[in-house]
């Protein structure tokens, strides 16, 4: 108990030792940049992007091996912001909510979360099935 307490007050956290639920921000997520609706980054936050992933390293799993690719990950992602990826860029979200979109809630802000590419490709498909 003791060493739990310490731990904590030094600044710890749990979390960093659970695997991360990739269909959400990771255990290692620091710092992150506004993302534009369901659009993808353009150069200049790809650029920011990069940067956050050299000094604090993928969300998910922590690394900062850049040899693996780096991608801006959306949180939340698409999916769970819009129900599809084109939707709110295409106009698709306002039409497919009907008469009831002024009624209801806006879809979430969305940020970009540096991320390696093995870890993208584990959300895309946890995303898809809704698994872990």
């Amino acid at each position: 108990i003791l060493g739990c307490t310490a731990f904590v007050m030094l600044g710890g956290r749990f979390r960093k030792f659970l695997m991360s639920d990739v269909r959400f921000v990771g255990a290692n997520a620091k710092k992150s940049i506004p993302a534009v609706g369901s659009q993808y980054a353009n150069s200049s936050q790809k650029a920011k992007v990069q940067t956050l992933f050299e000094k604090h390293g993928c969300h998910t799993c922590g690394t900062k091996n850049k040899s693996v690719g780096i991608v801006a990950d959306h949180q939340p992602p698409n999916k769970h912001a819009y129900g599809t990826g084109g939707a709110e860029a295409s106009g698709e979200f306002t039409r497919r909510r009907g008469w009831l979109a002024p009624l209801l809630p806006p879809p979430p802000k969305q940020r970009y979360f540096p991320q390696c590419k093995p870890c993208s490709t584990r959300q895309s498909s946890a995303v898809a099935y809704n698994k872990q």
